[in-house]
């Protein structure tokens, strides 16, 4: 009975995971199922579940405040560090994302982190497990209050973060 058991919860978990698409030509007024459909911004799509995938399309996304999404077990998928850009707005003092401690198991693949600054860790703080960002590059965040808070990325909370292809360029704490 366990045998059988696994592979129909697997099929369940797979069935419910869906797809979202961001891309600069995008409205928010769509619904962001598909890339036809897409949202011009990660901020407007609906609650994120456990085995979701956002593709974020080829261009430069600019921030004045940064993201709020809930959730856990998600991908978010860039379309290489080069081509798929997060980027603060010049002079807008926030984060890309804060990851407390019930958002596990969340991926950040193929994306550029540019320019964020906050008090603690530039473009991240996190206090979660699981977090894991692959082929990613962090370039000129900043920490601009607590020189223990990491110019890109701050953990904290025995959070548990895995980088696996990352560049980090121009960051600081200061």
């Amino acid at each position: 009975m366990r045998i059988l058991l696994l592979p129909l919860l697997t099929l369940f978990y797979c069935l419910n995971a869906a797809n979202y698409y961001i891309s600069p030509s995008g409205d928010d007024a769509n619904d962001g199922l598909s890339a036809v459909n897409a949202k011009a911004t990660l901020n407007n799509l609906p609650p994120i579940n456990k085995g979701d995938t956002i593709f974020v399309e080829t261009g430069e996304y600019l921030f004045d405040d940064g993201i709020s999404l809930y959730g856990n077990g998600y991908v978010i998928q860039g379309r290489g560090m080069d081509s798929t850009i997060f980027k603060n707005i010049e002079g807008a003092d926030n984060q890309f994302m804060q990851l407390q401690s019930d958002a596990d198991s969340i991926h950040f693949n193929d994306l550029k982190f540019e320019g964020f600054q906050s008090d603690y860790g530039g473009a991240f703080m996190i206090g979660s497990k699981g977090i894991k960002f692959k082929r990613c590059l962090f370039k000129q965040n900043k920490a601009i209050q607590n020189t223990d808070g990491g110019g890109a990325i701050m953990t904290f909370d025995f959070a548990t973060v895995e980088l696996s292809g990352c560049i980090f360029r121009g960051n600081n704490a200061y």
